[in-house]
């Protein structure tokens, strides 16, 4: 009796501690992760000081970071990458260009990064779109102005042509924009743009190889008007150490504002993929911090994978005007972007065939494209191709292969058929041939 009293007691406190427990152990049990819809959501508070920016990936642009991007803004950044652009499309590197005495005179304003050119003094374009890119300099940007369209007013109807060409929605350049950006007495409508805008002319820019070897070097090598070697260093050349995991700052210009604070515009970038990053009105002490904590927030929170190799199998289309549905293979590798751990894809696919398709189709045609669509609304499309000439044929006859194609015995039996047949119609005639030259053989005899 005592035994059982004692396990009865053993029971009932066995059950108190597991009542006890079982509550905080429910909080230790995992709980799945949950990924916001828009993959911009993943970083959405960055913390930093700029108090607008805007990351993007830089293969497509997907936008993987935004605050107040859409806002209208004043900054030179936007007509200093404009200048290195037209400057590249219309000249070459090794393009002499005499300084001016206005643009002498811009140089002469600046009291820290100064060039020291003179009038009558001769730079390469070279030289030129690295002073502007490297240290932000006027009196550069003005030299080339001067040089392509005859002055900065001239210039500046050329850039807003060129805005409106690359559809720049929201950005004027005004016509006395170097002056407004070195704070002297401005006569008309300020220069603004978005940092969408700014995206757009960046990505544009660095599609230029040219513009990109620049950017993505901390300095310039070039020979003085005195014959003299130098060299033209970036005044953000410390963010080349700039690195998290194995990502790293592949290039960087400041764009500085007279108030201590400017627009950054920076390149980075890992084997898995590269994003541009524009951060504005980020304060000029905290550059480095900023850059910093932004490349360690994109590349723990995003990667890039393979949506499609290149000839892999996507699946039988159907194209209008052809009865049989061809086999379509994707045309070429393509990666795309999306938060770690989440393919962030839609389940369905939209085929859109290729207008104005008919037979014959020869082998690696284009045929269509097939339309990936990512759970922030945008779309992906990858071509796909014929792997295999496809030749006009009657609908019987494709009836026919398409009834070889699903039972290849068939096919067999009926080959079999068809040779056994062919060699009883030549085993005939060969003995009536021989019948035949027996028959001729006797009557010649006779005769």
């Amino acid at each position: 009796m005592r035994n059982y009293f004692s396990k009865a007691k053993h029971r009932i406190f066995c059950l108190f501690l597991a009542a006890l427990i079982f509550p905080f152990g429910f909080f230790l049990l995992p709980f799945p992760t949950v990924y916001a819809e828009k993959m911009s959501d993943n970083l959405s508070s960055l913390p930093i000081t700029a108090t607008s920016y805007l990351i993007q990936s830089g293969s497509r642009g997907a936008v993987m970071a935004n605050e107040k991007e859409e806002e209208l803004i004043t900054t030179p950044s936007i007509h200093q990458i404009m200048t290195c652009v037209l400057a590249l499309e219309s000249l070459t590197l090794d393009t002499l260009i005499t300084i001016s005495s206005e643009a002498e005179a811009f140089d002469a304003l600046r009291t820290t990064e100064r060039l020291k050119i003179e009038k009558g003094d001769k730079y390469t374009v070279g030289f030129l779109i690295s002073a502007i890119l490297y240290k932000d300099s006027r009196a550069a940007a003005l030299s080339l102005a001067e040089y392509i369209a005859g002055g900065e007013e001239a210039f500046s109807q050329q850039m807003n042509a060129f805005a409106e060409r690359i559809n720049l929605k929201n950005t004027i350049i005004a016509s006395d924009y170097l002056q407004q950006s070195e704070n002297q007495k401005s006569t008309g409508i300020p220069s603004y743009t978005t940092l969408l805008d700014l995206g757009i002319l960046f990505r544009y820019a660095l599609s230029k190889t040219t513009f990109r070897e620049i950017f993505t070097s901390y300095s310039f090598d070039y020979f003085a008007p005195d014959k003299s070697y130098h060299s033209l260093r970036n005044t953000m050349s410390g963010a080349w150490v700039l690195s998290y995991d194995s990502a790293q700052i592949l290039g960087v210009s400041n764009f500085p504002f007279a108030h201590g604070s400017g627009t950054l515009v920076a390149l980075a970038g890992n084997d898995n993929f590269e994003c541009l990053i524009l951060l504005n009105n980020v304060d000029n002490v905290a550059l480095y911090d900023d850059l910093m904590k932004t490349l360690e927030g994109i590349y723990s929170t995003f990667e890039a994978s393979d949506l499609v190799l290149s000839e892999s199998f996507y699946q039988e289309v159907q194209i209008e005007g052809i009865a049989e549905p061809i086999p379509a293979f994707f045309k070429s590798t393509i990666r795309y972007l999306h938060p770690k751990k989440d393919a962030y894809l839609e389940e369905d696919t939209v085929f859109r065939p290729t207008e104005k398709l008919s037979l014959p189709i020869s082998n690696g045609t284009t045929i269509g494209q097939v339309i990936f669509k990512l759970r922030d609304g945008s779309e992906i499309s990858a071509d796909v191709i014929a792997k295999e000439d496809i030749a006009l044929r009657s609908t019987g006859f494709m009836q026919i292969q398409k009834l070889f194609d699903a039972n290849r015995n068939v096919f067999v039996i009926i080959s079999i058929c068809f040779f056994l047949l062919l060699f009883v119609i030549i085993v005939k005639i060969t003995v009536k041939i021989s019948r035949f030259s027996k028959k001729s053989s006797t009557k010649n005899r006779n005769l």
